[in-house]
């Protein structure tokens, strides 16, 4: 009996602190959860399937886990932790010959992965304190730099043959660098070139041109030392594309042999027509491969060496503008100091300097071809004096007969072709009626094709007489110009003023491999019109008074518009006449309408201040501004074009295609282009344009002869958007309601996540350096080229500045390096670019960047930015240019960097490093940026890390060890204690967790981060970059992020863990509009002045209101709670797959009463036995 009631007190007791530790569990604490689940799976009876918990959470796949591999990463850091296994085994065996345990037996663990040691746990079984900071950063170096693997690098040819190679290389390219200076000097210098010293220069160029090139091939097949891992990736690259290769071969092959089998049983029906028709699945396939090579890749249809040339002339192009605006702010500095001497106002000065060249030398050109002058606009829109209106009048009646001309004049209802316009004082002014002329052209056209040989003899001679028109000037303009002429300090500024303007001209020749200052017209002046003038002549009223005096409406007076690429644009001007002279014309003009009686008069109050307006700036600095501005612009791109034939000529491509049938579909990616337009812009810019005259005349014939059956082109769009002003550009962006809508919200979300200045600014860094190092740089390198770069890009401007006021030979030989590294850099396409298409832009922020670029080069004052996004963008412009600059620079002084990446050159170096923004095709501009916010950067940085990895393999197997060891130096267990997304990001730690479990890790979010995601995790990946205001609301509806694959609330209320007032759903929706920024900077600043946390530090309050973009709190209880949700989540799944299977899984009680009955039975047996053992 009383072993009956002790078992029953037992009982009581067990079950008593049973249902005690049962409540205690039952709270919601995923923790406990976590084994409580565990326990229910693994007391019940699942047939055969006898797995733990932690192996049912273990969901890595057979290789994984044979390789003992850590589960959710990709397949190139699985690669690298086994790479990294001969570390691990040589720490393990360190640990155990510390602890005088066998050695080979602990390397076998760190080669197996069942030993992860880290160097600081060899640091402590030597004595050293783990926790202390100095055995931390032991422990990280020692992570970093201690691997076997890249210790010894072999299979390479050996150091002499190397040096030899890239010995012949310096040379070679010292050479080009010689010939290129000995070319440019001669055609700078010579007015007159002579053809045969020039084919020596171009031999002599192209000779070391073909010596680099033989150096750079030859050491190319150099085969290059790597490590082992080096080796291992080189050979998986190899492998994946034969791979491909194979595979195209056999996907050609299969359906080529479907297209034969389909043919054949077309013909067999006698479907012989149908056949001829018929596009097979080969060409449908071979099709669809050039289109998906035409819309990603630009190389497809531009080759690289031709866009290389391009970005070369857009460098040249930039460098130029930056010589012009020295020289003009010099030539202004000028004006204003003779001003002062002379006492007269600076305008004034500078309207006469401009007037007076224009007075002495400018002469409307003599037209020996009536058929010009009646094309022109001089008679019908400027005007001409009597004897000059007579004189025409008499050459017309005479060709085309008194009959002709009589009836052509007569036919509204006049008699004769000019008549009175305009008196400047007391000369009438005559201009030809617009109706007339037009009459005559079509009575001209219809003469020549008559087949009275002699008569057409006669009337070509009659239109090829000299017409020769004087200039209009009234008689105070005679007078001031008579005097200008006399007075001396006048003509020592004017004459600087000329020679600033041939300077000018030099500049560009010199860069641009033109020939403006031989080709220049005396008195030639670039008129820019009035931003007045245009707005008036754009009025209501302005437009009503010309349709009421019976001229045509929709034509602008003295309307001046230059073109892009316009090949006259320094030959005569559309109005061949003065400023003065247009000026005075037009206010004439308005006079005369507001005496006529046609007019209303209700309108005549607004046509008054025409009274006041001049048609062009009047002052010589405004000439040159317009000079900046447009011709250095349009050289630009006709040089480009004039490259893109000679290489069109000289080398193959398929960038420009017969377009022989209006009917046929225009091929993806091309655009339409009329073939004598092309051919006639090469011929009016080889006079001026191109020193290298006879190579243009060659390619020309060579065009005229190759499409001479056809009048239209298929020209590449990218070719097309690369030279700017054929052709018609389809690829611009389509008139889409949807897409403008996409685009908008694109450009405001961009713009919000960018006016984060400290965030923004700290990753653009951070990113940067990673990937120069990367590249190939070292942590010295960087440090020691940016700060050059720094200095470079500072002192850069006003090196221009002293170069232009007082000559080359003003610079010392530092100062001279400076502006020489900077000049290389900028001629390589370096360069913030500035054009009239972009001043243009509909894009404002592209708009008001180049504004300000204007505004700096005309020595203007610059637009004020109004956002921290305009400013971050400002910020993001500098600081890329100083890390491309840094990278030109190491790259310049250590050329086998460079060419161990099969790069030839430091320019190539750049653009692969830090990547090259206009490598994007016409689709990807124009589409996939709407689409994707940062696309550029998305698609050149993934491209760049695809390539790199193979060439410098260990430095991302550095870059991770960096990482892992930075962790381990932080928290005690990084599979439990971290957050996944903070190490998927390459978040860096800062190596200090205090008691609070509480430590700081910067948001890197490096760019390297987006190629690992990408081999993780594709479609999520892909799916992830697209615009927020498409995916969403799909992510919203169904609650899941399409990259990571989880919740984004993983329970109804759930808090954000960066904003708590939110709830989780809401936080995500937020930062999808990029509003996040702004609200979640308003946010840090509140709580930290509104609740600080009572033991927060001034670091806290700092940290938290000013670099919170940059820098996270991290909490190890909150990661481990958060990754407890995760594996319960794990085990709830398995519970439903095993309910699924017809599996009954205990509940809590049942598993609890299960466990105490087990343990009862035991104890009860245990009494039993004692009990026996008494008896």
């Amino acid at each position: 009996m009383a072993t009956n009631r002790a078992i029953d007190k037992l009982i009581r007791n067990m079950r008593k602190k049973q249902e005690e530790a049962d409540k205690d569990r039952l709270a919601y604490v995923p923790e406990r959860q976590l084994q409580t689940i565990t326990e229910r799976i693994e007391s019940s009876d699942r047939g055969e399937d006898t797995k733990t918990g932690e192996e049912i959470r273990d969901k890595r796949n057979v290789v994984e886990k044979a390789l003992n591999l850590t589960p959710d990463q990709n397949v190139i850091f699985d690669v690298f932790e086994i790479l990294d296994r001969p570390q691990k085994a040589l720490f393990a065996g360190m640990q155990s010959a510390i602890k005088g345990d066998n050695v080979l037996e602990g390397a076998a663990d760190g080669l197996t992965g069942e030993n992860k040691l880290t160097f600081k746990n060899v640091l402590g079984e030597l004595g050293f304190d783990e926790e202390e900071f100095i055995t931390k950063a032991l422990g990280f170096a020692g992570d970093v730099f201690i691997d076997p693997l890249s210790v010894v690098k072999f299979g390479g040819a050996t150091k002499a043959a190397r040096l030899k190679v890239l010995d012949d290389f310096h040379d070679a390219t010292l050479a080009v660098d010689s010939a290129n200076e000995a070319l440019k000097a001669y055609t700078v210098s010579k007015n007159v070139l002579d053809k045969d010293t020039l084919k020596l220069l171009d031999a002599d160029l192209y000779k070391a041109i073909d010596s680099q090139n033989k150096a750079f091939e030859a050491y190319q097949g150099l085969r290059k030392n790597r490590t082992a891992s080096e080796w291992i990736f080189t050979g998986a690259k190899t492998g994946i594309k034969k791979g491909a290769t194979v595979v195209d071969g056999f996907t050609s092959t299969a359906l080529g042999k479907i297209d034969e089998i389909k043919k054949a049983k077309m013909l067999d029906v006698g479907m012989v027509a149908e056949v001829e028709k018929h596009v097979g699945m080969l060409d449908k396939y071979k099709s669809f491969k050039e289109q998906i090579q035409t819309m990603f890749n630009i190389n497809k249809t531009l080759p690289k060496e031709l866009l290389s040339k391009s970005q070369e002339i857009q460098g040249r192009a930039a460098n130029a503008r930056t010589g012009l605006s020295k020289k003009l702010q010099v030539i202004r500095d000028d004006i204003t100091e003779h001003a002062a001497k002379m006492g007269t106002s600076v305008d004034d000065l500078d309207k006469n300097i401009l007037f007076f060249e224009e007075f002495t030398n400018y002469k409307a050109p003599d037209l020996k071809s009536l058929d010009a002058l009646i094309h022109g606009n001089l008679v019908t829109r400027v005007g001409v004096n009597k004897s000059d209106a007579d004189l025409v009048e008499h050459l017309l009646y005479k060709s085309l007969g008194e009959e002709a001309y009589t009836a052509t004049v007569g036919k509204y209802g006049q008699d004769k072709l000019f008549k009175p316009a305009i008196t400047i004082d007391g000369e009438v002014v005559y201009r030809a009626d617009k109706n007339i002329m037009e009459s005559i052209k079509g009575t001209v056209k219809e003469l020549e094709k008559i087949e009275d040989k002699e008569f057409v003899k006669n009337f070509v001679a009659q239109m090829e007489l000299p017409v020769k028109i004087d200039p209009i000037y009234t008689k105070d303009q005679i007078a001031l110009a008579e005097a200008l002429g006399k007075d001396e300090k006048f003509l020592e500024i004017y004459d600087k003023a000329m020679q600033a303007r041939n300077d000018m001209a030099s500049i560009i020749d010199y860069e641009l491999d033109t020939l403006l200052l031989n080709s220049q017209i005396d008195g030639y002046m670039r008129h820019s019109s009035t931003d007045e003038f245009n707005n008036f002549i754009n009025s209501d009223e302005y437009k009503l008074a010309r349709k009421h005096m019976g001229e045509f409406k929709d034509e602008a007076l003295m309307k001046y518009v230059t073109l892009s690429g316009n090949t006259q644009i320094m030959k005569n001007r559309d109005f061949p006449a003065s400023i003065a002279e247009i000026n005075t014309m037009f206010k004439k003009d308005v006079e005369r309408m507001l005496a006529s009686k046609k007019v209303p008069n209700d309108i005549k109050g607004t046509l008054e201040k025409g009274l006041e307006l001049d048609v062009f700036q009047d002052t010589f600095t405004s000439a040159m501004e317009d000079y900046i501005i447009k011709v250095p612009d349009t050289v630009e791109k006709i040089r480009t074009l004039e490259e893109s034939m000679i290489y069109a000529y000289t080398k193959e491509g398929n960038f420009l295609r017969p377009y022989s049938n209006p009917m046929e579909k225009i091929p993806y990616g091309y655009d339409v282009l009329d073939k004598d337009a092309l051919i006639g812009k090469l011929k009016s810019s080889k006079a001026y344009m191109s020193y290298n005259k006879d190579v243009i005349d060659i390619t020309t014939k060579h065009l005229e002869e190759t499409f001479k059956d056809v009048d239209k082109l298929l020209i590449s769009e990218n070719l097309n958007r690369m030279i700017g002003v054929l052709g018609t550009d389809k690829s611009t962006i389509r008139d889409n309601p949807i897409l403008n809508v996409v685009n908008a919200l694109t450009n405001m979300f961009k713009k919000l996540k960018l006016s984060n200045i400290v965030g923004t600014q700290s990753r653009n860094v951070i990113g940067n350096t990673t990937n120069l190092m990367l590249g190939g740089m070292s942590a010295k390198d960087i440090a020691y080229y940016t700060k050059n770069a720094h200095s470079v890009m500072s002192k850069a401007d006003d090196l221009f500045m002293k170069r232009a006021k007082m000559g080359a030979a003003s610079l010392t030989r530092a100062e001279k390096e400076i502006l020489d590294t900077y000049e290389s850099f900028v001629r390589k396409g370096f360069q913030r670019e500035l054009s009239v298409k972009m001043l243009e832009s509909t894009q404002n922020y592209q708009m008001k960047f180049a504004q300000r670029e204007q505004a700096k080069l005309l020595g203007k004052s610059m637009p004020k930015v109004k956002s921290a996004s305009e400013v971050s963008t400002l910020m993001n412009a500098y600081m890329d240019d100083m890390y491309r600059l840094s990278a030109f620079m190491y790259a310049d002084a250590n050329p086998q960097k460079y060419l161990d990446l099969g790069l030839s050159n430091p320019a190539e170096y750049v653009r692969f490093t830090m990547f090259d923004p206009d490598a994007l095709t016409p689709f990807e501009r124009n589409t996939m940026r709407q689409f994707v916010p940062f696309y550029t950067f998305s698609k050149l940085n993934l491209q760049y890390h695809t390539k790199n990895i193979v060439q410098n393999t260990d430095k991302y197997r550095g870059l991770r060890r960096v990482l892992n060891s930075a962790w381990d130096n932080t928290v005690d267990d990084t599979e439990t204690q971290v957050e996944d997304f903070k190490k998927e990001n390459m978040w860096i730690p800062l190596f200090h967790m205090n008691d609070n479990g509480e430590y700081y890790a910067v948001k890197a979010n490096l760019p390297a981060n987006d190629f690992f995601n990408m081999m993780t995790n594709p479609l999520g990946e892909s799916v992830s970059k697209l615009s927020p205001f498409i995916k969403a609301p799909a992510e919203l509806a169904m609650n899941r992020d399409f990259f990571s694959g989880r919740e984004i609330e993983a329970f109804k209320g759930q808090q954000d863990y960066q904003m708590p007032e939110l709830s989780a759903k809401a936080a995500y929706g937020l930062r999808q509009t990029g509003l996040d920024v702004p609200v979640k900077a308003g946010y840090d600043i509140y709580s930290t002045i509104a609740r600080p946390e009572e033991d927060a530090t001034p670091l806290d309050h700092l940290v938290s209101a000013v670099f919170n973009p940059i820098l996270n709190k991290g909490h190890v209880e909150r990661a481990e709670r958060r990754k407890a949700y995760q594996e319960l989540d794990k085990l709830k799944d398995a519970v439903q797959l095993y309910n699924q299977k017809g599996y009954y899984i205990n509940t809590l009680r049942e598993a609890r009463n299960s466990k105490a009955t087990k343990r009862i039975e035991d104890v009860i047996s245990q009494i039993k036995k004692r009990a026996n053992v008494r008896r």
